[in-house]
């Protein structure tokens, strides 16, 4: 009798914690998904993708619509948050991610279909909207003007590109002998140079130094730097290195040969300029120096009339006798026949026959076939026509009879009167 009591007691024991735990209503949670990402991605970084599910083990991520192998299956954590990064310009990254779009991000807990298109008949548990931008390039140098042995900077900001390409040409164009920017130039070439500079993940900047030789030819260098576009590859070929590029599109042209001008138009050729291209490109002048003193230097030219001489002078504080080659140049290719003069008294003087030149402006370069240059300007104006002189012929006129004046009058008058009075005595 006591067992059974004490059996009852148990059983109205447990009845009554049970009781109102079973008379508790059941809660169902919702399966949800919120995102936390940014509104905004520029095209060629990465996309961060994350968020927090409601309820589940996994989410299958899709972007447009299309669930990619690395998206499929994403683990929650334990407290049901996911975040995965993805390569916006990788091969396995979907085309919607690389185009300036926006883009819709949706989620799906537990999904069992993987990789693949989402069906017409699957409704996501959460969504977002995202907006792909294109990428850019700023470009700054430290200064616009660099001494021998000297160093100057290149920075700034490239969003969407991972690295970056640096060239400079040469005032001589491709074949500089020992002149040019620094003796290793990373090309075949003395009078082109090429660097890579690779941009920061986080903030999009980069920043390089680049040294000038002390044997550097003097002049105005162009640096130019290049980023290929979200293919990988520059304009319509499929090389991802500049050179390469220019190489394939122009059949390995000899640069050496080149100019500096023609050079640049085959850089922006195989790039920028191209049919097809997103690649990015900014073109900048650096002027390089002899340090501390002078070996060449033009006065300044005043303007010529076409046919008369043009003199051109300047000072050298190289020793007596030096050579110096003068050249003049138009802007369409146009030039005066070179000439070579001697340093005298640290001075030095050249003319030039313009009877048969152009007008225009010319740009006037003082070589000195050591690496020291300088420039100066002149403009062939045309000589102002004279104005006609007007010849003013004299022409004969017939004397006007003067008429008696007042005083004459009265004088014949009072002879007239005298005559009368002696002719009545007689």
């Amino acid at each position: 009798m006591k067992r059974n009591k004490k059996k009852l007691w148990t059983i109205s024991i447990i009845l009554l914690i049970l009781l109102p735990i079973m008379s508790m209503p059941i809660i169902a949670i919702e399966k949800s998904v919120i995102f936390d990402m940014p509104c905004s991605v520029v095209i060629g970084d990465e996309l961060f993708i994350g968020g927090m599910a409601s309820v589940g083990n996994t989410v299958d991520i899709a972007i447009a619509g299309v669930v990619i192998p690395e998206l499929n299956d994403v683990e929650l954590d334990e407290f049901g948050a996911f975040h995965v990064l993805i390569d916006t310009v990788a091969t396995y990254s979907p085309g919607s991610l690389k185009r300036q779009r926006p883009v819709k991000i949706e989620a799906f807990i537990n999904r069992a279909r993987g990789v693949g298109t989402i069906g017409p008949d699957e409704d996501n548990d959460g969504s977002t909207l995202i907006l792909m931008v294109q990428g850019g390039l700023i470009v700054e140098l430290s200064t616009n003007m660099v001494n021998r042995s000297d160093s100057f900077v290149i920075s700034g900001d490239a969003p969407g590109s991972r690295q970056l390409e640096v060239l400079t040409i040469s005032p001589r164009g491709g074949e500089a002998g020992k002149y040019g920017i620094r003796e290793n130039t990373g090309t075949n070439y003395t009078g082109i140079t090429y660097d890579k500079v690779y941009v920061s993940r986080t903030d999009h900047t980069y920043s390089k130094e680049f040294h000038v030789s002390d044997t550097a030819y003097t002049g105005t260098y162009f640096v130019v730097v290049l980023s290929y576009g979200i293919d990988g590859v520059y304009g319509d070929t499929d090389r991802s290195n500049i050179i390469g590029a220019i190489n394939q599109k122009y059949n390995n042209p000899n640069l050496r040969s080149m100019s500096q001008d023609h050079i640049l138009s085959l850089i922006l050729g195989a790039s920028i300029n191209s049919t097809v291209s997103d690649d990015l490109s900014m073109v900048m002048r650096l002027a390089v120096k002899a340090p501390k003193s002078y070996a060449v230097r033009l006065d300044p030219i005043e303007d010529v009339f076409v046919g008369e001489l043009l003199t051109v002078k300047g000072t050298s504080d190289k020793k007596e006798g030096s050579e110096i080659i003068i050249t003049v140049e138009g802007l369409i290719g146009e030039q005066l026949m070179p000439t070579m003069i001697r340093v005298e008294n640290g001075k030095f003087s050249a003319t030039f026959d313009t009877d048969y030149a152009l007008m225009g402006k010319y740009t006037v370069v003082a070589d000195d076939g050591e690496g020291n240059t300088d420039e100066a300007t002149v403009n062939l104006i045309p000589v102002p026509t004279p104005s006609p002189m007007v010849t003013v012929t004299p022409t004969e006129s017939t004397p006007t009879p003067a008429t008696p004046s007042f005083e004459t009058i009265f004088a014949i008058a009072g002879l007239l009167a005298v005559a009368y009075l002696l002719r009545r005595r007689q």
